[in-house]
């Protein structure tokens, strides 16, 4: 089923409360931007019956746009588009999404880049989840230009040494950005 859009309610925006939050200074023209972090997870995926899927969006700790939601469609790849057009709806302040989703990073960043995401989300409308495309383009375009920025980060940062070098190098990288 398509997803159904709704506006984020008064006090969910993405927006400098004063409290602990990270800042991403871009290196090319110097503008910040708060980092948000989506995630999508899927649990039970092998069963018809069971499967289900959910997103979050984290800004900071306590922060008011702190948010979680269900999915529909049990698809972690799909959660992982939904928190990020979560983040974009709720964003009032230029934001920086690092998320750990190859995959939904580089068709934001596609988005972004295009000179009309709409008609770049058109291209994609064979794409299972072109209904969040497309409102993920639909936001970018009226949104001012520059206003989000997205950074692939690692996952599971937090788990412990696996003695495999490249996904521990990875994880070290993660734990200092």
């Amino acid at each position: 089923p398509p997803y159904v859009y709704e506006r984020p309610l008064p006090g969910q925006g993405i927006h400098d409360n004063g409290g602990a939050l990270h800042w991403y200074t871009c290196p090319v023209n110097g503008a910040r931007y708060l980092k948000v972090y989506p995630d999508g997870s899927l649990v039970d995926g092998n069963s018809l019956w069971r499967a289900r899927a959910s997103w979050a969006i984290w800004v900071g700790p306590g922060h008011p746009a702190n948010h979680a939601g269900d999915v529909t469609t049990p698809c972690s790849f799909r959660a992982e588009l939904v928190a990020i057009l979560e983040i974009i709806k709720r964003a009032t302040v230029p934001v920086a999404i690092m998320g750990d989703c190859q995959g939904a990073l580089h068709i934001f960043q596609r988005l972004s880049d295009a000179g009309n995401p709409l008609r770049e989300a058109d291209g994609m409308n064979k794409h299972d989840d072109a209904d969040i495309i497309r409102l993920i383009a639909k936001i970018i375009q009226e949104s001012p230009d520059d206003h989000f920025r997205c950074q692939w980060v690692p996952s599971h940062l937090t788990d412990p040494p696996t003695g495999n070098i490249r996904k521990d190098r990875e994880r070290e990288v993660g734990l200092q950005q």
